[in-house]
């Protein structure tokens, strides 16, 4: 084994180097932001056994240790959107712009799929082109999520006739 003096490493004759303040800082800041992005630890097994069957019945979610809270708001606001869109889809229609009103009928459809009143304004729109065809497509799937409501039954069954009486 070889031994190296200490005086070939500098031993004996360094100081310790001090470290500014502003460095130090920036270190405990970096650690702080670190800290606060880091996940949550999970669960212990009494306090997951306690919320998950409660989680699982309010989200219909069968994974008791999901997180659903970011997805049910992210739903929430495609829904919003969604309807903003379907609004401004129906004054397109009340305005005569059956163009507009599919384009802009279609963005609230992609925004959200289970959106029956959509798929009315769609349907009506296809109407005004004379798109009958496209119109009885989009009534159908008007039906299928608004069927549960009295007052959009009676529109969708109204505007099923209208349709049935441009195919004939």
């Amino acid at each position: 084994m070889i031994a190296i003096p200490p005086q070939a490493c500098g031993a004996g004759r360094m100081k310790p180097e001090k470290k500014p303040l502003h460095v130090l800082g920036a270190c405990l800041l970096a650690g702080l932001i670190l800290a606060g992005c880091a996940a949550r630890s999970p669960q212990s097994a009494p306090e997951a056994s306690q919320q998950g069957p409660a989680r699982e019945q309010a989200n219909g979610d069968r994974r008791p240790d999901a997180r659903p809270d970011h997805t049910d708001q992210r739903q929430q606001s495609r829904s919003l959107a969604s309807l903003q869109l379907v609004q401004a889809g129906r004054s397109l229609i009340n305005e005569g712009r059956p163009d507009e009103a599919i384009r802009m009928l279609e963005r609230a459809v992609n925004l959200n799929p289970r959106s029956g009143r959509a798929y009315y304004y769609l349907a009506e729109a296809w109407l005004m082109k004379d798109g009958a065809d496209q119109a009885a497509e989009y009534n159908r799937l008007a039906a299928m999520h608004l069927s549960d409501d009295p007052s959009w039954r009676t529109r969708l069954r109204a505007q099923a006739e209208q349709i049935q009486d441009w195919l004939d």
